[in-house]
């Protein structure tokens, strides 16, 4: 969670909202307090802040959750379900997750082999990897 963030922050989107990795049937209303404080530490009145979260109109799969990695030249790790992860309303166990366009500076394996295509459940397995080229 953040508890405070500048404007240069916000001017770079490097703050969002980050929703819960569930599905929901209604509507969701949420109220945020922010308070802008200066150099000098004077602190403005709080303004609050309403946003509504809309269902998914879908039963199509969704990337809930993708927090990327973080890697060196000639390192691979795990593609894991903790920073990774899909939502499905029908059946999670039928979704196939497939590399539609070539990666730029690297590969992807599944079970040690070359991959292109893997299940949620090899995501939770954590058996793709990313392998960063040298």
């Amino acid at each position: 969670s953040i508890t405070s963030f500048s404007w240069q922050d916000l001017h770079e989107m490097k703050i969002a909202y980050q929703p819960p990795n569930i599905s929901h049937t209604e509507r969701r209303n949420c109220e945020v307090d922010f308070q802008a404080i200066d150099t000098f530490f004077e602190v403005s009145a709080p303004i609050m802040v309403h946003f509504s979260i809309r269902t998914a109109e879908t039963n199509a799969p969704r990337v809930s959750w993708n927090m990327g990695l973080d890697l060196l030249e000639g390192q691979n790790r795990p593609i894991t379900w903790e920073n990774f992860q899909i939502v499905d309303n029908d059946n999670m166990n039928a979704v196939r997750l497939i590399a539609v366009e070539g990666l730029q500076h690297g590969r992807l394996t599944v079970r040690g082999g070359k991959g292109f295509m893997c299940t949620v459940k090899d995501i939770k397995d954590g058996v793709v990897r990313y392998h960063h080229d040298d």
